[in-house]
């Protein structure tokens, strides 16, 4: 869509400010032809700038209805056959608890994933559109795990099919990895955070007893960590991807079996610093002769 502006607001920051679609079209008034539907040409410029990485400070869903964003309401709790769960959660430290009794009682990843869907301890539960839990080989030796879904894998319910997961496709086929045949892939946390931004350290830790059981049930051979909040959740580690990359890591079971962890970049962030994408490559070299011996 070509737009004949005039006098343009030069401060992407000023329109970012607008609350909405119609204060936006407000604040850019007659500088637009009268021929643009000016909702449609806002909504198109604020997804424009989304995908670029721009933060807008409304969800574009609450947007393109034109209104405020509405305050959170504690969804409905659904029953799960076997699990018994009854679910009041009024703060992190309960929802901590509740999540850790929950998964207690999990003994497969399939009623793992249904406790997780019913889970109503994560405040980003009602604005996502549904919870992304896994994807590959259910008895694949490896795992890889990233930090939450985006919009495709949101509106798709699977990890890692957006632009940088297509990259992560490729740098894992590079080494003979494949999400149909040996690589299984899940996140940290299982909703997508509003605009893409990174999840905050107490949504992490609210869904830990969920990956933990994850991570147990299915019990790899070796796990990848995909970025930094996935290492530093994981890994319960403060220290930056650059300095996790470098070392050999081991996370520990319940039964006492050492797992070999391996983090590398993000692929989110490689696409934004293509000049890493080398370090990336040693990286991935490394994790390929580490894993040799589980194929034979």
């Amino acid at each position: 869509m070509l737009l004949r502006l005039k006098n343009f607001k030069s401060s992407i920051g000023y329109l970012i400010s607008c609350r909405n679609a119609e204060t936006l079209v407000e604040k850019l008034g007659n500088s637009v032809s009268n021929s643009v539907n000016f909702h449609d040409a806002a909504i198109n410029l604020l997804e424009w700038w989304e995908s670029n990485g721009v933060s807008v400070i409304e969800p574009l869903e609450d947007i393109k209805t034109n209104r405020e964003t509405p305050k959170e309401k504690p969804a409905p709790s659904l029953p799960i056959a076997n699990l018994n769960i009854s679910q009041n959660i009024a703060n992190p430290k309960d929802a901590i608890a509740k999540a850790e009794e929950i998964v207690a009682r999990c003994t497969s990843l399939e009623t793992l994933r249904a406790a997780l869907d019913a889970f109503d301890g994560c405040a980003l539960k009602p604005k996502a559109t549904q919870m992304v839990f896994a994807d590959g080989v259910l008895d694949a030796p490896i795992m890889a795990i990233g930090e939450a879904p985006g919009r495709d894998e949101d509106e798709q319910g699977k990890p890692f099919v957006g632009p940088s997961g297509q990259l992560l496709d490729k740098m894992f086929a590079s080494i003979g990895l494949d999400r149909k045949s040996n690589l299984y892939i899940t996140n940290c946390v299982n909703w997508r955070p509003p605009g893409n931004r990174t999840p905050t350290k107490e949504e992490t830790t609210i869904l830990f007893p969920f990956l933990q059981k994850h991570i147990e049930l299915k019990n790899p051979k070796a796990i990848i960590l995909v970025g930094a909040v996935a290492a530093n959740t994981v890994l319960s580690s403060s220290d930056g991807i650059n300095k996790l990359r470098k070392k050999a890591h081991v996370y520990k079971l319940p039964d006492g079996r050492e797992v070999p962890v391996y983090c590398i970049f993000h692929p989110s962030y490689l696409l934004k610093r293509p000049v890493e994408k080398s370090a990336a490559w040693k990286d991935l070299l490394i994790i390929k002769r580490q894993i040799k011996h589980i194929f034979g």
